[in-house]
Order: C-alpha cells, then structure tokens, then sequence
C-alpha cells in the first residue's frame, strides 16, 4: 500500500510539473525556417510603413515647375515615385536687411526727410513693393549759387524821408539792397544761404491805414546743396502665391530584379537564422537556430530551468521519505 501511495503521489508531481512546464513554454518555440512569419504576406511585411512624401521647390511661372524625381534616396534606401499632386501654397514674407541711396538738392538749411517711401522687388516673383524706410546717413555732395529766388516787400511812410521796414528805419536815398541782412533776418532766412541782388518797386504808392505804402520785389539767389541719403533698416517681404508638386514615394521590395535594399524593419530569428546560413552553408542551422531561440526567449528558458529543478528536488524528497518509512 505504501508503495502504491509513494508511486500515486510522484505520478501527480510528475504530471503537475508537466503542467507547469507547458505553461511556461508558451511564451514561445524554437523557429521552424518552413513556417512563414506572423499573419502577413511577404509583401506586406516588406512596403508596410515605407512610404514618404517629398516636396518640390516652389514656383510661381510654370516655366519654372520642377516635377518630382522618379527616385530619391533616404537613409540608404532607394523609393520610388507612385503619384504626384500639385498643390497651390503661400510662401510667407521673410525677415531681411535693405538699404538705399536717395538723391536730394536741398535749399539753404533744409535737411532731408527722416523716413522715405522706397521701392523694392522681389527677386523670386519679380513684383514691386514698397517699405518705409529710416535714414541712417546723410553725405553732402557739393554745392552752388543758383537763381530765381525772390520774395516781396512792403514799406511804410514812402512820403517821408525814411522807410519803415518793420521795425527798421530806411533812409529814402539809400538803395533798398544795401539793406540785405536786414531783410533776410525780416523773411527768418540764414544770410549765409541767400542774397539779394536787387530791389525793384511795384506798382505805385498807396495809403493803408493813414500810412502811405509801396510795395518791393527783392530778387536774388539761394545756396542749393546736393545730398546723398542713405535709408536702409530690417524689412518682411511680402507673401507670394505659387505652386508646389509634392511625390508620394515607396520603398523598392525586396528581391526585386533591379536590385536588394535594406529595409528598414528589424530582422526576426528565422531571418537571422536564414542570413547565417548563405554565409556559412558548413554551419549546422538546427545548433545555430537553437541558440538565437533561447537568446530570444531567455526568460522562459530561466523560469523553465527552475521549475525542472524543483520537480528534481520534490522527487528526491520524496524518494528518500518513502525509504525511510519502509526501513
């Protein structure tokens, strides 16, 4: 009876083990080089997640469109062209530095204009735009005496034997010319930009006031200085519509008569194990597979071992508790 118990009882240790065995090899087998991988067609599992999208220059003239390449090369892997679609899009304005020069003749102390309106174009539309401008510097030329400056005058008291020129008193002899600075600091001009050659009277006296009047042209020239103004600062061009071609491209499959490329996707065991053996045909493939199958499932074969050494140990106690009881 003792016997039959002893014999019972490893017989549900040797089946529970086997049990526990099974459970953990499920985590995975050993790789049958006749079986093919996963649920996918050898083609699917080569041009799944292969495909790119390129984007051509941007144009405005269709002269100057410029179609996808048939083949482009990413990361060592050769695509090829599927379809291509052309696509309006708005390049935006860029951030850039201009300048330009301007040209000014300016009379006496007149100084040039802080900002200028100036023209630019754009050199990938060729259209023309304009941006206001701040000026950075000013260079004086040259300058010159030039003509045609003029302005009226009014006496008072031309009955009497001196003018009334504002404030200052002329006297009637004396030619109205001699009395150049005077007039200038009258009219608020600098004396040193301007000069009266002569006077001339026009029209004839008349009365204002109880006053009797008279009126004068003074002529003479005007200091005329030629500037050259730089205005430059930083600018955003405007936006440009145009067009654009963008490819849609695939990786070349595997084994195709043109050529092999790398596909991206990492290699599997069976693979791997395929790759061993057209490199070496000498080395034993079933040694070689089972080597990268534990290296892959190294966890199931750890958890594995241990089991079958508590099976072993159980049996051992048990072994030795049955002779035991017998002696």
């Amino acid at each position: 009876m003792k016997k039959n118990s002893t014999r019972g009882l490893l017989t549900k240790i040797l089946c529970g083990a086997a049990v526990l065995l099974a459970l953990c090899g499920a985590g995975g087998t050993p790789p049958d080089a006749s079986e093919p991988p996963g649920g996918m067609s050898e083609q699917e599992k080569q041009t799944a997640g292969n495909r790119i999208f390129s984007t051509g220059p941007f144009f405005v003239d269709d002269k100057d469109a410029k179609h996808p390449e048939k083949e482009i090369v990413r990361d060592g892997i050769i695509y090829r062209l599927v379809s291509e679609t052309l696509e309006e899009t708005v390049q935006e304005g860029i951030l850039t530095y201009v300048s330009s020069d301007v040209t000014y003749e300016l009379e006496g102390e007149q100084e040039p204009p802080d900002t200028a309106s100036i023209t630019l174009t754009d050199e990938s539309s060729g259209k023309t735009y304009e941006r206001q401008l701040p000026r950075l510097e000013v260079k004086e030329q040259n300058s010159r005496w030039e003509g045609g400056f003029s302005f009226e005058i009014t006496v008072t008291g031309y009955d009497a034997d001196t003018f009334l020129l504002g404030e200052t008193e002329i006297p009637a002899d004396v030619p109205l010319e001699t009395y150049e600075e005077e007039f200038l600091k009258e009219l608020g001009l600098p004396v040193d930009c301007y000069r009266i050659d002569s006077v001339e009277w026009l029209g004839e006296a008349y009365s204002k006031n109880g006053a009797v009047c008279r009126n004068a042209l003074a002529m003479g020239q005007k200091l005329v200085r030629q500037t050259i103004v730089k205005y430059g600062g930083q600018i955003r061009t405007p936006e440009i519509t145009g067009k654009q071609y963008v490819g849609i491209y695939e990786a070349w499959e595997i084994g195709t008569e043109e050529t092999e490329v790398r596909m991206p996707e990492e290699k599997t065991g069976e693979e791997r194990i395929r790759a061993i053996e057209e490199k070496d045909p000498e080395k034993e493939p079933e040694s070689e597979g089972l080597r990268l199958w534990i290296r892959e499932h190294v966890t199931v074969v750890t958890v594995s071992l241990f089991v079958a050494a508590g099976v072993i140990a159980a049996l051992w106690l048990c072994l030795t508790a049955g002779k035991r009881k017998e002696h």
